[in-house]
């Protein structure tokens, strides 16, 4: 009996000792253990993260001329640690700087850039959207009623290679310091005479439902298996895609009826006489870049955000990284918003705002196909 009540008092006497350090053990472990189950909980129901978009700041030269007629505006993206800036050094050859008043919009640092090239004042700032052109619709808008005479618009390497392997290469400061337009054009690309490609978005809702006979250019087969898997996540096909994208984005308005079928140079490099550019308002480059920019926002569900977002990469393409979806709309659709067919508003028949084909079809030679400097 003794024996059991001094085992009794033993540990009584050791649980009494021992009680708050045990206590604040079990509180540590019951506290982690809650916040460990909150966290699991706060993860299971977070909503999806915002995708990261670098934004491009915009730097100028200024002509070395008393007055330049002519822009260049060049889009680069920022090159390795050390050397970001590499690749507009080029630009700031003498014989182009008589020429240009120069615009670079870039992801470099600024303090990687040449002293030539100073942020613009006001600061300007561009989301990183459709690749090149939202920077080209920036300087339309900032600039519609400054554009000088003629603007060319470039990306920043100076030896252009073409789209696939063993394709010819060129250095551009030959093309630079060529007459900016060639012969009687307003829309010159130079690209025009070796790509003017029919795009045809009927061919290209049968590649991407697996018609492998269409005689499509590889890119068209893989931009169109991608936008047909885009839409079916949002229950369109090809077709409706893109007349969601020309609808949204003015074409409409501005162009006429969305064509099932045209001719284009597909480049994002190009150059234009302020005529031409002029040939639409302020207010669409101003929508443009609103649509572009803003709305539905990179990292929502709809249909236009994920447009704005994705990209993809074509096999054996070299000279670029993954291809942004709307950028590529856009280098498909920007030939027509430079030309001047007053006729294609008028293109019957337009059940629905779709019609056959574009009323001033001219085999690229409106944009240059055929020109002599």
């Amino acid at each position: 009996g003794s024996s059991v009540i001094k085992s009794s008092a033993a540990n009584q006497n050791h649980l009494v000792g021992f009680s708050p350090l045990m206590f604040l053990y079990l509180l540590t472990a019951l506290l982690a253990a809650a916040l460990g189950g909150l966290a699991v909980r706060l993860a299971d129901h977070a909503g999806p993260a915002a995708a990261h978009t670098a934004l491009y700041t915009r730097f100028e030269a200024p002509c070395e001329q008393e007055s330049c007629s002519e822009a260049l505006v060049v889009v680069h993206t920022a090159g390795t640690p050390g050397a970001e800036a590499d690749g507009v050094r080029w630009l700031l050859a003498p014989e182009v700087r008589s020429k240009f008043q120069i615009y670079v919009y870039t992801d470099a640092p600024a303090q990687s850039m040449p002293p030539e090239l100073q942020p613009s004042s006001p600061r300007v700032e561009v989301p990183n959207v459709a690749d090149e052109f939202s920077k080209y619709v920036d300087f339309l808008y900032r600039e519609y009623h400054r554009l000088p005479q003629k603007v060319r618009f470039i990306h920043s390497g100076r030896i252009e290679a073409g789209n696939w392997v063993g394709s010819a290469r060129s250095d551009k400061l030959d093309l630079l310091l060529h007459r900016t337009l060639r012969q009687s054009l307003s829309v010159d690309y130079h690209s025009a005479d070796q790509n003017c490609f029919d795009v045809d978005l009927l061919l290209m809702q049968k590649a991407a439902d697996g018609d492998e006979a269409t005689g499509l250019p590889p890119m068209f087969v893989a931009f169109a298996g991608h936008l047909a898997g885009l839409g079916r996540d949002h229950g369109v096909d090809v077709i409706q895609l893109f007349a969601t994208f020309w609808n949204k984005t003015g074409m409409a308005s501005e162009v006429g009826p969305m064509p099932l079928s045209y001719t284009i140079p597909p480049s994002g490099e190009f150059a234009a006489t302020r005529a031409a550019l002029h040939r639409r308002p302020a207010g669409f480059y101003k929508g443009l870049l609103d649509f572009l920019t803003g709305g539905d926002g990179l990292a929502g569900n709809g249909l236009l955000a994920a447009l704005r977002s994705q990209r993809f990469r074509v096999e054996g393409m070299t000279h670029r990284g993954p291809l942004s979806v709307m950028g590529l709309l856009l280098e498909y659709v920007w030939p027509l918003v430079l030309d001047d067919c007053e006729a294609h508003h008028r293109a019957l028949p337009a059940p629905e705002g779709v019609t056959k084909a574009y009323a001033c079809d001219a085999a690229c030679r409106q944009w240059g196909a055929g020109a002599a400097y």
